[in-house]
């Protein structure tokens, strides 16, 4: 009996859900990219990051999927 063949995980584009960020990156919630400045990542774990936005001077608790590179963002403009 011959095992069924795997199919390749689709590749994300950067910034989407399934990105893993870095401690340190430069990121904007989804759909708010042009509000305010980035924030940075401080920590990220179980699929959630931690995120401190200098501009409001909070921290907050993000899924990473509503999340997105800040770099992504200065390639649209």
């Amino acid at each position: 009996m011959s095992t069924p063949a795997v199919s390749p995980a689709p590749q994300a584009a950067p910034g989407e859900a399934g990105d893993i960020f870095n401690v340190g990156q430069a990121v904007f919630l989804k759909g708010a990219q042009y509000c305010g400045q980035p924030g940075r990542v401080l920590k990220v774990s179980h699929g959630k990051a931690k995120v401190w936005w200098v501009d409001l001077d909070y921290i907050g608790h993000h899924a990473c999927n509503s999340l997105m590179l800040a770099e992504v963002v200065k390639e649209g403009l």
